[in-house]
């Protein structure tokens, strides 16, 4: 291919004049409203460099005056667009290839009272990447649109590569209407990315799938272990093809699905696979509206459409990252990790084992304490896992290098999250995670790309998570003990609310209570354990519960004698608890029984199994139930203002504010937060709210946030 211009070494990098593109297009601060430059090492294909006209074109990047798709259209041109005859396949669809043709789109759908949406993206340095709109190289090719046309279904496939990202008036129309979306939650990042649109009113069918289906048993696999049947999700059970199938028992094609499309030209075949993936959805939502009013999950299904632009919110904004003070971390932590297990490969050599090995060689590791005489055990199965290691140290006659190679355990773990963190941050130093509000089968949130959700709450990491400029703070807001006082109402534990509305620590009350003495005469090591029963035998949890709970208390040489008479002094001290656990298990009288369980707002799980699952699901789905209110209740209330919501971890809830408007955004958070609690599980609950606010994550938290 001959280059427009002289051959760039593979260091050199070219930057092409600015572009008028979308707003929504210039997120790196640099660049001048409306304009972006886009900056790329030059690429090589087939060892030939890529014109700069071809990566234009692939890059997406539109050269056109937004000015041109207001004309006004002709009626009789407009009329023919409309008609069978003219640009429509004979299957309903249309393929839109010139820019002018947008206004056409958006004045055919205009009386549509909803739209169906749907993207196909690609990535033009990795294919991996074509999920996220914030990489480089990603780029928006095809929306597809349905809607109701004169009584009849209509597609309309846009080919965003040539049309160009500025919708005009089509813009203004997905923002107004209420777009019915297959995983809204990959889509909708990619449209404000690319095309500024940020709808308000989302349904999104894979929502309404799992509300609809959450737990139920055909939607696991059954794995088969020496401890037990461990349940997996069913790769593809919510996907578009399997739903479709249940519904309407269609067979969808998905072969395009991994297929190319940042080529110039797309296939039949490709077009089709757009027009599918939109086709069937209005139809879809319409059954699973009625089913899910007659299942009585209207009220949970209408928060979580609520909650879907909350998210795309978040995702689009992102949180900072100090990247430079993350990979010092990683390096001091590499360097610990190092001298650690030094000291362990010495232990290793006093005891006869003259072998040099890495700490990753798993096999190699447990051949050599299996030589010691330590056979670690996790499930069933010989394990160097950190479980099963944390076990060991809770024998008498500890070795010591067991000691060291929880240490090294600890310091990998760091550095494996501080490195996803660094993968996973954005050329514009914003780490932008996927969360998913149906990963749980409680309603809670997962996220990935990174899991946020494991980062420790007294971690060196919270550090790395920093406001968005030097004039601004990260506010923190957490729920304090909010499981414990949705289980105290769930199951009427009186004693356990009067602790709580008293304040304090609740778990040195309990340890006063398990151990019978004055709280101010408990001592950390008691506080300690108190805390191991409120959090292991909440929900029913037993002896085992408590050993596997104790790894960080190795220096009280904790047997199972001990800690089921500790077991049995906190039953004593909150009866109720007691009644309440008896009552679930009654309800599986063999190992057949299936339950159903709902949370106080109507978040329903299917097919459970076990009795722990059972109380975990109503307190839990409960409280995701509180969280996730309080999210959708602040992200309206701070709408026109620059406060941003931008993560949420467990019970926690942060936000990106100007440094001066932080006490009045401490209020509000407060409020919304406290009753949106209220709301859910009464007026009477006792619960607290910490917030505090720093320039990152750990400093927001401080010494008096809640543990």
């Amino acid at each position: 291919m001959q280059s427009l211009k002289p051959e760039l070494s593979p260091n050199q990098t070219e930057v092409i004049e600015a572009v008028e593109v979308p707003q929504s297009l210039a997120f790196v601060p640099e660049c001048p409203n409306g304009q972006m430059f886009f900056q790329f090492n030059a690429y090589e294909e087939k060892n030939d460099i890529i014109e700069e006209k071809e990566l234009r074109n692939r890059l997406g990047v539109w050269t056109g005056n937004s000015q041109n798709l207001e004309k006004q259209s002709d009626e009789a041109e407009f009329e023919a667009f409309c008609g069978l005859d003219s640009g429509w396949d004979g299957f309903g669809q249309a393929l839109i290839e010139k820019p002018e043709e947008l206004l056409h789109v958006a004045l055919a759908l205009e009386d549509c009272p909803a739209l169906a949406l749907d993207t196909e993206t690609f990535n033009l340095r990795d294919p991996e990447l074509a999920t996220d709109p914030f990489k480089e190289g990603s780029g928006l090719r095809l929306l597809s649109i349905a809607g109701e046309v004169e009584g009849t279904q209509r597609v309309f496939v846009i080919d965003l590569l040539k049309t160009g990202h500025n919708l005009g008036r089509l813009k203004e129309l997905l923002e107004s209407k209420e777009l019915v979306i297959f995983n809204a939650g990959f889509d909708l990042p990619w449209l404000a990315r690319f095309c500024g649109v940020r709808p308000r009113k989302v349904f999104d069918c894979s929502i309404a799938e799992h509300l609809l289906r959450n737990g139920r048993s055909d939607s696991f696999n059954e794995i088969k272990t020496k401890d037990g049947i461990v349940l997996r999700k069913k790769a593809g059970f919510y996907g578009l093809q399997a739903v479709l199938k249940r519904w309407f028992g269609l067979t969808l094609d998905k072969t395009e699905q991994a297929g190319d499309w940042s080529k110039c030209v797309l296939t039949a075949d490709q077009i089709n696979y757009a027009s599918n993936d939109v086709k069937f959805l209005l139809d879809l939502a319409e059954k699973q509206r009625a089913e899910l009013e007659a299942s009585g999950l209207g009220k949970i299904a209408r928060l979580e459409m609520e909650l879907i632009p909350v998210t795309a919110s978040m995702r689009e904004h992102g949180i900072a990252i100090d990247t430079a003070s993350n990979q010092s971390r990683i390096a001091e932590l590499e360097a610990s990790l190092n001298r650690v297990w030094s000291e362990a490969l010495e232990q290793f050599k006093k005891n006869g084992i003259q072998e040099r090995f890495k700490f990753t060689q798993r096999k190699v590791l447990l051949s050599a304490l299996n030589r010691l005489g330590i056979q670690p055990f996790y499930k069933g199965e010989p394990s160097t896992d950190k479980r099963a290691i944390a076990s060991e140290l809770k024998k008498p006659n500890v070795h010591p290098i067991l000691k060291l190679i929880a240490e090294c355990r600890g310091i990998e773990g760091e550095i494996r999250q501080a490195r996803q963190i660094v993968e996973w941050t954005d050329t514009d130093g914003r780490l932008r995670t996927t969360y998913d509000p149906t990963g749980t089968t409680t309603g809670r949130f997962s996220s990935h790309r990174p899991n946020l959700q494991n980062i420790k709450k007294d971690g060196q990491l919270r550090a790395y998570f920093t406001a968005s400029g030097p004039d601004r703070v990260l506010l923190v807001g957490d729920y304090c003990s909010m499981e414990m006082v949705g289980a105290g109402i769930i199951a009427g534990e009186k004693i356990l609310l009067d602790d709580l509305k008293a304040g304090g620590d609740i778990h040195r009350k309990t340890a006063g209570r398990v151990f019978g003495k004055p709280e101010g005469e408990v001592t950390d090591k008691e506080r300690a354990l108190g805390k191991l029963c409120n959090f292991g035998l909440l929900y029913g949890g037993g002896v085992n519960v408590l050993l596997e709970n104790s790894s960080g208390l190795t220096d009280m040489n904790l047997s199972f004698e001990s800690l089921t008479r500790l077991k049995n002094a906190w039953l004593s001290a909150f009866p109720l608890f007691k009644a309440w656990h008896d009552r679930e298990k009654a309800l599986f009288w063999d190992d057949t029984s299936k339950v159903e369980k709902r949370s106080l707002w109507g978040r329903r799980r299917l097919d459970i199994r076990q009795p722990r699952e059972s109380l975990n699901m109503v307190v839990q789905g409960s409280c995701a139930d509180v969280l996730k209110l309080a999210m959708v209740r602040f992200w309206e209330a701070t709408q026109g203002k620059d406060i941003h919501l931008v993560g949420t971890t467990h019970d926690e809830l942060a936000v990106d504010c100007p440094e001066s408007l932080a006490r009045e955004t401490k209020t509000l958070l407060g409020q919304i937060m406290k009753q949106s609690f209220w709301d859910v599980f009464g007026p009477d609950a006792p619960i607290a709210v910490e917030i505090g606010w720093g320039r990152n994550w750990k400093e927001a938290k401080g010494k008096d946030a809640c543990k």
